[in-house]
This record gives structure tokens, C-alpha cells and sequence, in this order.
């Protein structure tokens, strides 16, 4: 179940870097940049 979230979520993620570790896994792609204090691009 997860891994097809994770497949679906790539597929529709607006981020250009596809080959970020997190590209697809929303809940860590959030953190990671709240951690850098900015947004991700599905949040622009």
C-alpha cells in the first residue's frame, strides 16, 4: 500500500527535481523544507 502512494504521488508531484530522495513522499518533502525554511513546490 505504501509504495503504491508513493508511486501515485510521484507520478502527480509538481517538483522538478525527480531525483530528490523525497520527491513523492509528501510527509518528509514537507519537513525537509520546513527545515530549510522554505516551501515545496505543491505548496507554492
Amino acid at each position: 500500500m505504501k509504495d503504491e502512494k508513493i508511486c501515485s504521488n510521484t507520478h502527480e508531484c509538481p517538483c522538478v527535481k525527480v531525483e530528490c530522495a523525497n520527491h513523492g513522499i509528501c510527509c518528509e518533502c514537507v519537513d525537509r523544507h520546513k527545515e530549510l525554511g522554505n516551501l515545496p513546490a505543491c505548496l507554492r
